[in-house]
């Protein structure tokens, strides 16, 4: 439909409601886990994202994968990991999860073989403000380099830079 839906709260009780004494993982997406793929997955419509980064840490792109097709030139294609980069800055969408919704997340990522959990120091913007929190996030198991399809690229906007936009 062309509409961006990021799931970003309007109103900052919710992120301290789930930070404070909740039994919920602040979960870093970065690549194509935007909000709207996230809530028909985990089967949570009411499902919230809020900007997120991770200092010390890029976004790379390794594979080989096939569910994103391939480019126009019929080359494999890769998909979202971070890389530790001591002078760089990840950014996405941080999502709260309950361990349930982690293990179902796990079937969709291919974890422990595709993609892993990887637990980092990050931060979550509500408020006006930027909030340090644990993260969990999922990166590639290969770290075999192969370039994004365009397909993917848009998918990564929507979690990495919209949410930047509201």
């Amino acid at each position: 439909d062309g509409k961006v839906d990021t799931g970003t709260p309007r109103n900052s009780g919710a992120m301290a409601e789930l930070m404070c004494g909740s039994k919920r993982v602040a979960t870093f997406c970065f690549g194509s886990n935007s909000v709207r793929q996230l809530r028909g997955r985990l089967g949570d419509s009411e499902l919230q994202g809020f900007p997120g980064r991770v200092q010390g840490q890029a976004l790379a792109f390794s594979g080989p994968n096939r569910s994103w097709a391939f480019n126009s030139d019929g080359n494999t294609v890769g998909t979202g990991t971070l890389v530790e980069l001591r002078d760089e800055i990840a950014f996405g969408t941080v999502v709260f999860l309950t361990d349930d919704q982690l293990t179902r997340l796990d079937g969709f990522e291919g974890a422990p073989r595709v993609y892993q959990r990887q637990y980092l120091k990050g931060e979550v913007f509500c408020s006006g403000l930027w909030h340090e929190v644990q993260l969990v996030a999922y990166t590639r198991v290969s770290r075999d380099w192969y370039p994004p399809s365009e397909a993917y690229c848009c998918a990564v906007w929507k979690t990495c830079v919209a949410v930047f936009l509201i």
